[in-house]
């Protein structure tokens, strides 16, 4: 959505008002909730909705992978290794910002991902397919957002290695 405010000019009585001028005063996402116009002329302390993050699944002969993309902090944690449960429960979480991007290998694995099809028809997704899910995964996010291929993102590796 995004956000457009009228600028606030002094107005003569009885002048004819000039045309009115507006501006872009924000643009709110799911990655990115909190509308900030103004706040700063609130009295008390403002309370800002963490943004969720972007989140992509791979799947590899360990199990599967997701990644968590933080767009505001440039910043990616990897878990490796999930059960086919892991990965329901962070879908049925809802914690994450649409669209949910599936690598080429998710699904080609194991027939019990077939389970997941009724789940993954309520949620918006984008299929993409790179010799590695991690790097596709950022290099979609990058082309999404405008930044250069050399942006960097911190990266995380959350998983269980066996």
């Amino acid at each position: 959505m995004v956000n457009v405010q009228e600028v606030d000019e002094p107005v003569k009585y009885g002048a004819r008002p000039k045309r009115k001028k507006r501006y872009i005063a924000g643009i709110i996402t799911p990655a990115s909730p909190t509308y900030v116009h103004k706040l700063v002329e609130e009295k008390g302390d403002a309370s800002f909705v963490e943004a969720k993050p972007v989140l992509g699944l791979g799947a590899s002969v360990r199990g599967y992978t997701a990644t968590e993309v933080h767009l505001d902090l440039r910043r990616s944690i990897v878990h490796d290794s999930l059960t086919e449960e892991a990965v329901v429960a962070l879908l049925t979480s809802g914690n994450y910002a649409p669209p949910l991007y599936l690598h080429s290998t998710v699904g080609t694995l194991s027939k019990e991902w077939q389970r997941l099809d009724p789940l993954l028809s309520t949620v918006p997704t984008q299929k993409y397919d790179s010799p590695s899910a991690y790097e596709g995964l950022l290099s979609l996010i990058r082309k999404d957002l405008g930044l250069t291929p050399d942006t960097a993102f911190e990266m995380s590796n959350s998983g269980i290695r066996k």
